[in-house]
């Protein structure tokens, strides 16, 4: 039986983990305040959560009225009391965020309802999102027959469009927008073999998409599964989104519907075409929103709630995106970077593919050689975003 590492933690000693936990976790909870939808009266609770960082204890939520209390009750049972810096790094992250909501009053009836701290963010990054779209459109990608191919290129533009990460990066200023050889920076590349395994069979699939950010990634990701869509004879595709705002960027079913109204008033034709055919098939019932509290929560995938365990099983293909949804994969937990990722997922009946830059110390399948390479080429390649995997599971006859 596989034996599972210990998880990464803010307390582990010169580790991106620790310095989020310190400097980057309080910063992203102020950069709330800088949102004018977000109630004044609110900011003192921001900068009491901030100042919480890194050593005052974990506490359970104060929000009565919210629908995910329950939830959160028993995820954090196991860690009040303890130190942000002694959780596990994954339940603090997301313990952050949805703490944030809390101080803002996002579940209750004043003045901060339902307002997303950091929409500002999401609509810089949407309204940038025209540039690589278009560049899809201009390769032929866009409205092109869904060959394997082109089904291997959309991939790598969706896998890529990880780099856009606001919190990370502010919109427009990642490491995306330089000059880098995605060929030579991608260490593991099973999007061949999954684009011809599509090709052949991916309109008789019913297909998952666990997205992660909105605005140019989101853009990416819905150009691969308009592509998904149009595969004869005509497969379907689910978009597991967040019930809620978290991290800052990921998406929520608001986000999904600012994202087409964008597209369908675009100048641009191809952007349009392409609004009206996801519109389409949302309307046919073969594009599905799909929101649910779980993925807004710090659940490593193999201890998933069973509701959510059993919505996956429904598929026949699934779509990890972005690095936190594959530090969920790893159980973000320190194996060492040569364990086969395959190994480590076999979890998961469901053939599955990975598609993430490197933004956290959590990484599988790689070699001895490739890794002593890319430690002396670029040292912080774990977590800098120039790097990436396309990592599957379970695709017949790879």
């Amino acid at each position: 039986m596989l034996h599972v590492p210990p998880p990464l933690r803010g307390a582990d000693p010169d580790s991106f983990a620790r310095s989020t936990v310190t400097s980057r976790m309080p910063a992203l909870a102020r950069r709330a305040r800088l949102n004018p939808e977000v109630p004044a009266a609110a900011h003192p609770a921001i900068e009491a959560l901030a100042a919480e960082l890194p050593h005052a204890p974990i506490r359970h939520l104060d929000d009565p009225h919210a629908p995910d209390l329950a939830g959160w009750r028993s995820l954090v049972d196991p860690h009040a009391g303890a130190s942000w810096l002694e959780v596990p790094w994954l339940f603090a992250e997301f313990y952050l965020f949805r703490r944030v909501l809390e101080a803002t009053g996002f579940f209750g009836d004043g003045p901060g309802a339902g307002v997303d701290p950091y929409g500002p963010d999401k609509e810089a990054s949407l309204a940038i999102a025209e540039a690589p779209l278009r560049a899809l459109a201009e390769a032929g990608l866009l409205e092109s027959p869904p060959t394997a191919e082109t089904l291997r290129s959309l991939l790598k533009a969706s896998l890529w469009g990880n780099q856009a990460d606001l919190s990370l990066w502010q919109a427009g200023e990642g490491p995306g927008h330089e000059l880098i050889d995605r060929d030579k920076q991608l260490l593991a590349d099973d999007t061949g073999a999954v684009a011809a395994w599509l090709a052949a069979a991916g309109g008789r699939l019913d297909m998952g998409v666990v997205v992660d950010n909105a605005g140019e990634e989101f853009t990416m990701d819905l150009a691969l599964v308009d592509a998904l869509l149009r595969l004869p004879p005509g497969g379907r595709v689910t978009l597991h989104v967040k019930a809620f705002p978290t991290y800052v960027s990921d998406v929520t079913p608001r986000d999904v519907d600012d994202t087409l109204a964008a597209f369908r008033a675009s100048a641009a034709p191809h952007t349009r075409r392409l609004a009206a055919r996801l519109d389409a098939a949302l309307a046919a019932g073969r594009l599905l929103i799909q929101p649910d509290p779980v993925w807004a929560q710090p659940h490593p995938f193999r201890r998933l709630p069973d509701g959510a365990r059993a919505t996956l099983g429904r598929h026949d293909f699934l779509i990890f995106k972005g690095d936190a949804n594959y530090r969920r994969l790893l159980d973000d937990s320190h194996w060492p970077a040569t364990t086969p990722f395959a190994s480590i997922v076999a979890y998961f009946d469901t053939p599955l593919l990975a598609l993430r830059t490197c933004k956290a110390e959590v990484i599988a399948g790689l070699d001895a050689q490739q890794i002593a390479r890319l430690h002396a080429l670029d040292p912080h390649w774990k977590i800098n975003g120039r790097w990436a995997v396309a990592q599957a599971h379970g695709i017949p006859g790879r």
